[in-house]
């Protein structure tokens, strides 16, 4: 550093991150995410940033993004390395995600997971209660991850049933499901090509 009395220094303050308190996520990444169940440390509660803050530190950079995953909503508040890595929710793409009116909301086949799967969370925080259904025909199911294993799953042999079992209104969900299906293709599916099918 150089610079004398009265000098401006430039400082980084490293202290973790904030994604284990609710109410700054809510605060810096919007309201739907106050309620986020979060992969990272318990300890990551921004304490760094609020002292620093509190003796006038300006703050600086990106606040209002962050890297989600869609998860599962019986995981715990924050990270757990026990089941941290079996959490993730990623099988979207091989069906369809509704809210709690029973509508999409996202492109569940507009690239792999892996390309995006933070887009898709961000979208699941913006829905009602920050809550989304993945919802999957016997086909689809065939193609989940592994760690699905680990998920309560709810299983009925019609969309009403089904959305009679989740609490959803049975005829939204049934439009969904039958607008998603008039516009779908016939043809061999191929889970890792982007094929438009």
């Amino acid at each position: 550093m150089t610079g004398g009395v009265g000098a401006d220094f430039d400082v980084v303050l490293a202290c973790g991150g904030f994604e284990a308190n609710a109410e700054m996520r809510a605060e810096h990444l919007g309201p739907g995410w106050g309620g986020a169940r979060v992969r990272g440390s318990e300890h990551n509660t921004g304490d760094g940033h609020r002292a620093a803050m509190d003796v006038g530190v300006a703050p600086y950079g990106q606040w209002d993004g962050c890297h989600g995953t869609p998860i599962d909503v019986a995981a715990p508040a924050t990270g757990d390395p026990a089941v941290t890595d079996s959490m993730p929710r990623r099988s979207y793409p091989v069906g369809i995600t509704v809210n709690r009116d029973g509508r999409r909301f996202a492109d569940e086949s507009e690239g792999f997971a892996e390309q995006a799967f933070v887009k898709v969370a961000h979208l699941i925080a913006r829905q009602p209660e920050g809550v989304a259904y993945q919802l999957f025909d016997a086909k689809g199911a065939a193609l989940l991850e592994d760690r699905y294993g680990s998920s309560k799953a709810v299983r009925a042999d019609s969309v009403v049933d089904l959305a009679k079992a989740l609490g959803l209104d049975a005829g939204t969900l049934t439009a969904t499901v039958e607008s998603f299906n008039a516009v779908s293709h016939d043809g061999e599916y191929r889970p890792r090509e982007l094929d438009g099918l």
